[in-house]
């Protein structure tokens, strides 16, 4: 048992290093305005909301510390946000999109896209597609030559957006913690 945590933390430790280091060759995400919904870089004064919509989400999953952490170095130039803007001048951030880069994708010159998420309530306004045709044009820039992604097949929404911007599966599997089936998929630019 206290092997498996300090494995775990140590792995932890690895993935934020590799993504710190990798982070240097990004550019920061540029801002843009698309029908009253600001699309824009992660800035740390939205850790709240974004633990929030990680949570609900993705089945009450925490947004770790090291997640956390990790971001608040690097989110400028990994994290996208949408954020929405009333007519007082309030705001609420309603969707984000995460990025990261593990093992496979430094050996194949990807970005991994390791969450995607639009509040309920803002579905069917184009906003996950609006997220990823950003990151594109943003880690082009950088010299990747594409983004992968992990995306159920009974997730619908998801799949249909990763496609229209061009993501292609490259591989079926089955997720070996819940038993669900799952296309790996890749975006090349």
């Amino acid at each position: 048992m206290m092997l498996a945590k300090i494995k775990s933390k140590l792995s932890g430790f690895v993935f934020a290093a590799r993504n710190l280091s990798a982070a240097r060759r990004l550019v920061k995400i540029t801002s843009e305005e698309v029908d009253g919904l600001l699309f824009r870089g992660y800035s740390s004064s939205d850790v709240e909301a974004i633990t929030k919509i990680y949570q609900q989400l993705n089945e009450g999953a925490a947004f770790s510390w090291m997640l956390r952490s990790l971001y608040s170095h690097i989110g400028r130039r990994c994290l996208l946000v949408v954020e929405q803007r009333d007519a007082v001048g309030t705001s609420k951030i309603v969707g984000m999109n995460m990025y990261y880069l593990n093992q496979r994708d430094i050996k194949e010159n990807t970005i991994h896209e390791g969450f995607i998420g639009v509040l309920p309530e803002m579905g069917g306004r184009g906003i996950a597609t609006k997220m990823r045709q950003m990151a594109i044009n943003n880690f082009k820039l950088a010299g990747f030559s594409g983004i992968s992604s992990r995306i159920s097949l009974n997730n619908t929404a998801s799949l249909m957006s990763a496609k229209k911007i061009g993501f292609q599966p490259v591989e079926e599997y089955q997720e070996p913690s819940t038993g669900e089936k799952r296309y790996y998929m890749i975006c090349k630019f």
